[in-house]
């Protein structure tokens, strides 16, 4: 397995890895380390002064977690007014559990200790949970306060909001995020993509996928190759980020139930392509796409591959640009209708129209450089944005801004 994948908890091996083997978790392996450091019994008080965990929590994982230290003939005893012990540790009971102590901290992320990074974990936990989910528990696994959790749940309504999904909550059940199933996708690939871009592994990303001939997304790329459909490095990424976030969603029951294909036709190349990698994904035993499936897949593919190698009419598109030309000259007296880059330019207007059409966009780690690194270039693309979102009715994101600069 690529190490960019093994390394990030947001690529399918991981999630397929976590729905079907669930390697410890940060609680558990604060229990079994404290259990392990004393003979006697250790009290839920005790556990939860010590690893600060709650102790309504202690008596939610300990069950389980007796249940699967029992497959590994482990015994994990608890006694009414005493506590929880390991009882009977032999050397060879005692290295099991540090393997699976060392095997679960290898996959466990990090508990995030700045605002961005808790606001993607709450935003990721709670639309993955499908379910309501008690503000305790989020506090437990953040290590948070209870107020603390409430300040944030402030911001991720409103992060939330421009995903057109919802927090609802409801007394002794919890909050859960409501909204479309596709809008929920979109936010995951967002937070993902944003966590991903952070990391040094981004730059790494070709070099290393390379070098593993293995991998499923070697099978997407051999798919791209026979059609020649191409791609920048970025929206690559950004795609196979997206292919990732979808397996998961279809593992954990949530197919898509509708899908209308926008500005893509139903026997064109990236049609084809998406029925190719959705059979590579079923020959992997990951999961089926269905026909909504393969048309979202379908839809991706024709908004991410790279406008430069594409040749498609698009007559609004061809009209919308003259205007843009228009504006951009009367704003800041630059002509690009005399510009060798007329052509791209137009290109790019056709490319981006498709994708407000079809609800999608290119990702890319330049999203809060690009204003300072290419001021007018940036100016240029704004005024763009603002002539497309009368046009269509959508909104041109920082990400579509980012592309036309």
């Amino acid at each position: 397995m690529m190490q960019w994948i093994a390394d990030d908890a947001f690529f399918v091996f991981y999630i397929i890895h976590r729905y079907f083997n669930m390697k410890l978790n940060k609680q558990e392996i604060a229990v079994i380390r404290l259990l392990m450091a004393n003979d006697d019994y250790v009290s839920s008080y005790e556990i939860s002064a010590s690893s600060g965990i709650s102790r309504r929590m202690v008596r939610e994982i300990v069950p389980s977690l007796r249940d699967r230290l029992a497959q590994e003939g482990i015994e994990l005893e608890s006694r009414t007014n005493k506590g929880y012990r390991f009882n009977g540790l032999t050397l060879k009971t005692r290295n099991r559990l540090l393997e699976m102590i060392e095997e679960g901290e290898k996959t466990v992320s990090q508990i995030p200790d700045d605002m961005l990074n808790r606001q993607i974990y709450i935003n990721r936990r709670l639309i993955e949970a499908d379910d309501y989910i008690l503000v305790d528990d989020l506090a437990d696994e953040l290590l948070l306060s209870r107020t603390a959790i409430s300040s944030l749940l402030k911001d991720i309504r409103v992060i939330l909001k421009k995903y057109r999904l919802t927090i609802e909550q409801r007394p002794y059940h919890g909050i859960r995020v409501n909204g479309n199933e596709i809008d929920k996708r979109h936010a995951l690939t967002d937070f993902n993509f944003t966590a991903f871009s952070d990391t040094a592994m981004f730059y790494d990303f070709m070099d290393t996928l390379a070098a593993d001939e293995t991998a499923w997304e070697r099978d997407v790329l051999d798919v791209f190759r026979r059609y020649d459909i191409i791609f920048t490095d970025i929206a690559l990424c950004d795609l196979l980020i997206g292919i990732a976030v979808q397996i998961a969603r279809i593992v954990s029951g949530n197919e898509l139930t509708e899908y209308v294909l926008q500005d893509v036709k139903e026997n064109s190349e990236e049609v084809a392509a998406a029925r190719e990698i959705a059979f590579s994904i079923k020959s992997r035993n990951f999961c089926e796409l269905n026909e909504n499936e393969i048309r979202a897949l379908a839809a991706a593919i024709a908004c991410k591959r790279s406008a430069v190698h594409m040749s498609f009419d698009d007559h609004d598109a061809d009209e919308v640009s003259e205007r843009i030309f228009d504006e951009i000259m009367k704003s800041t007296f630059v002509d690009y209708r005399a510009s060798a880059k007329k052509g791209l330019i137009v290109q790019s207007v056709r490319h981006v129209m498709r994708q407000l059409r079809c609800d999608e966009k290119i990702r890319t780690e330049m999203w809060n450089t690009a204003f300072t690194r290419y001021p007018l270039a940036y100016s240029h693309a704004r005024s763009a944005a603002e002539i497309l979102t009368a046009e269509t009715g959508k909104t041109c994101g920082k990400s579509h801004i980012v592309y036309l600069t």
